[in-house]
Protein backbone atom coordinates (compact mmCIF):
# COMPACT_ATOMS: atom_id res chain seq x y z
CA UNK A 1 0.00 0.00 0.00
CA UNK A 2 1.13 3.42 -1.09
CA UNK A 3 1.54 6.40 1.09
CA UNK A 4 -1.18 8.20 -1.65
CA UNK A 5 -3.46 5.11 -1.34
CA UNK A 6 -2.99 4.63 -5.03
CA UNK A 7 -3.90 1.00 -4.56
CA UNK A 8 -7.84 1.89 -3.24
CA UNK A 9 -11.26 2.02 -5.27
CA UNK A 10 -11.12 3.98 -8.62
CA UNK A 11 -13.47 6.12 -9.76
CA UNK A 12 -14.51 3.62 -12.05
CA UNK A 13 -15.25 1.54 -9.87
CA UNK A 14 -17.67 3.89 -7.94
CA UNK A 15 -19.87 4.43 -10.77
CA UNK A 16 -20.45 0.69 -11.57
CA UNK A 17 -23.94 -0.48 -10.91
CA UNK A 18 -23.76 -2.83 -8.20
CA UNK A 19 -23.73 -6.60 -9.37
CA UNK A 20 -27.61 -8.19 -10.01
CA UNK A 21 -28.96 -10.33 -7.24
CA UNK A 22 -27.99 -13.96 -7.70
CA UNK A 23 -30.94 -15.97 -9.26
CA UNK A 24 -33.04 -18.26 -6.86
CA UNK A 25 -34.47 -21.68 -7.78
CA UNK A 26 -38.23 -21.39 -8.19
CA UNK A 27 -38.26 -25.26 -7.43
CA UNK A 28 -36.31 -24.60 -4.12
CA UNK A 29 -38.86 -22.03 -3.24
CA UNK A 30 -42.08 -24.75 -4.25
CA UNK A 31 -40.42 -27.69 -2.01
CA UNK A 32 -40.19 -25.21 1.12
CA UNK A 33 -43.46 -24.55 0.91
CA UNK A 34 -44.65 -27.62 0.31
CA UNK A 35 -43.11 -28.71 3.73
CA UNK A 36 -43.66 -25.70 5.83
CA UNK A 37 -45.93 -23.53 4.73
CA UNK A 38 -44.59 -19.49 4.54
CA UNK A 39 -40.91 -20.37 3.90
CA UNK A 40 -41.05 -20.79 0.42
CA UNK A 41 -42.58 -17.30 0.42
CA UNK A 42 -39.25 -16.17 2.44
CA UNK A 43 -36.33 -17.98 0.69
CA UNK A 44 -38.14 -15.35 -2.55
CA UNK A 45 -37.44 -12.59 -0.06
CA UNK A 46 -40.64 -11.85 0.95
CA UNK A 47 -40.04 -12.24 4.67
CA UNK A 48 -43.13 -10.59 5.93
CA UNK A 49 -45.52 -12.48 3.63
CA UNK A 50 -44.22 -15.88 4.49
CA UNK A 51 -44.45 -15.00 8.51
CA UNK A 52 -47.91 -13.93 8.04
CA UNK A 53 -48.49 -17.09 6.13
CA UNK A 54 -46.95 -19.19 8.78
CA UNK A 55 -48.63 -18.05 11.55
CA UNK A 56 -52.13 -17.63 10.18
CA UNK A 57 -51.93 -20.89 8.76
CA UNK A 58 -51.14 -22.37 12.46
CA UNK A 59 -53.52 -20.53 14.06
CA UNK A 60 -56.20 -22.06 11.37
CA UNK A 61 -54.74 -25.36 11.65
CA UNK A 62 -55.34 -25.20 15.39
CA UNK A 63 -58.48 -24.07 15.39
CA UNK A 64 -59.69 -26.53 12.55
CA UNK A 65 -58.19 -29.49 15.38
CA UNK A 66 -59.90 -27.50 18.34
CA UNK A 67 -62.87 -27.64 16.78
CA UNK A 68 -62.97 -30.68 14.56
CA UNK A 69 -66.75 -31.36 13.48
CA UNK A 70 -68.17 -27.89 13.82
CA UNK A 71 -69.06 -25.15 11.43
CA UNK A 72 -66.14 -22.91 12.47
CA UNK A 73 -63.48 -26.14 12.14
CA UNK A 74 -65.04 -26.78 8.65
CA UNK A 75 -64.18 -22.60 7.79
CA UNK A 76 -60.74 -22.77 9.74
CA UNK A 77 -59.58 -26.02 7.00
CA UNK A 78 -60.97 -24.46 4.47
CA UNK A 79 -58.82 -20.90 5.12
CA UNK A 80 -55.63 -23.37 6.17
CA UNK A 81 -55.94 -25.43 2.88
CA UNK A 82 -56.35 -21.98 0.76
CA UNK A 83 -53.59 -20.21 2.85
CA UNK A 84 -50.70 -23.42 2.29
CA UNK A 85 -52.23 -23.36 -1.78
CA UNK A 86 -51.46 -19.48 -1.95
CA UNK A 87 -48.34 -20.18 -0.02
CA UNK A 88 -46.92 -22.40 -2.40
CA UNK A 89 -47.80 -20.25 -5.81
CA UNK A 90 -46.49 -17.29 -4.41
CA UNK A 91 -43.16 -18.27 -3.76
CA UNK A 92 -42.97 -20.50 -6.67
CA UNK A 93 -44.06 -16.93 -8.83
CA UNK A 94 -41.90 -14.54 -6.84
CA UNK A 95 -39.26 -16.05 -7.19
CA UNK A 96 -39.94 -16.20 -10.93
CA UNK A 97 -40.50 -12.45 -10.86
CA UNK A 98 -37.39 -11.71 -9.03
CA UNK A 99 -35.33 -13.49 -11.47
CA UNK A 100 -36.81 -11.99 -13.66
CA UNK A 101 -36.78 -8.74 -12.52
CA UNK A 102 -39.99 -7.69 -11.87
CA UNK A 103 -40.55 -7.88 -8.31
CA UNK A 104 -40.15 -4.30 -8.06
CA UNK A 105 -42.68 -3.68 -10.15
CA UNK A 106 -45.43 -6.00 -8.31
CA UNK A 107 -43.83 -4.80 -4.92
CA UNK A 108 -46.91 -3.45 -2.56
CA UNK A 109 -50.15 -4.61 -3.44
CA UNK A 110 -49.65 -8.55 -4.59
CA UNK A 111 -52.45 -9.33 -7.07
CA UNK A 112 -52.19 -13.52 -5.59
CA UNK A 113 -53.08 -12.25 -2.35
CA UNK A 114 -55.88 -10.09 -3.52
CA UNK A 115 -56.82 -13.66 -5.01
CA UNK A 116 -56.62 -15.65 -2.14
CA UNK A 117 -58.43 -12.80 0.11
CA UNK A 118 -61.28 -12.72 -2.69
CA UNK A 119 -61.49 -16.61 -2.29
CA UNK A 120 -61.68 -16.83 1.39
CA UNK A 121 -63.83 -13.74 1.79
CA UNK A 122 -66.19 -12.01 -0.53
CA UNK A 123 -64.69 -9.64 -1.76
CA UNK A 124 -62.37 -8.16 0.73
CA UNK A 125 -59.28 -8.46 -1.74
CA UNK A 126 -60.39 -5.72 -4.01
CA UNK A 127 -60.64 -3.47 -0.33
CA UNK A 128 -56.85 -5.05 0.12
CA UNK A 129 -56.20 -3.47 -3.74
CA UNK A 130 -57.66 -0.16 -2.31
CA UNK A 131 -60.58 -1.03 -4.99
CA UNK A 132 -63.46 0.14 -2.38
CA UNK A 133 -66.23 -0.10 -4.72
CA UNK A 134 -65.24 -3.51 -6.38
CA UNK A 135 -64.89 -4.80 -3.00
CA UNK A 136 -68.64 -3.49 -2.25
CA UNK A 137 -70.55 -5.15 -4.96
CA UNK A 138 -68.62 -8.39 -4.68
CA UNK A 139 -69.79 -8.36 -0.93
CA UNK A 140 -73.26 -7.40 -2.24
CA UNK A 141 -73.25 -9.78 -4.98
CA UNK A 142 -71.73 -12.95 -3.11
CA UNK A 143 -73.99 -12.39 -0.31
CA UNK A 144 -77.62 -12.08 -2.83
CA UNK A 145 -76.22 -15.35 -4.30
CA UNK A 146 -76.35 -17.04 -1.22
CA UNK A 147 -79.39 -16.34 -0.07
CA UNK A 148 -80.98 -16.89 -3.23
CA UNK A 149 -79.19 -20.39 -3.06
CA UNK A 150 -80.05 -21.00 0.18
CA UNK A 151 -84.25 -20.42 -0.76
CA UNK A 152 -83.91 -22.33 -3.25
CA UNK A 153 -82.10 -25.02 -1.98
CA UNK A 154 -83.00 -25.31 1.71
CA UNK A 155 -80.67 -27.62 4.23
CA UNK A 156 -83.01 -30.60 5.19
CA UNK A 157 -82.79 -31.44 8.85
Amino acid sequence: MSVLNLSGPTLDSALEPPAPPRPKRAWLAFVLSLVVPGSGQMYAGRVNQGVCTLLVFALSLLVTIAAFGQTVGGYAFVAADSLYIYGILDAYFGVLERNAGLASVISGRNPRTATALNFMTSGFGYFYLGERAKGVVMFLMVGVLRTVLGLAFPKSP
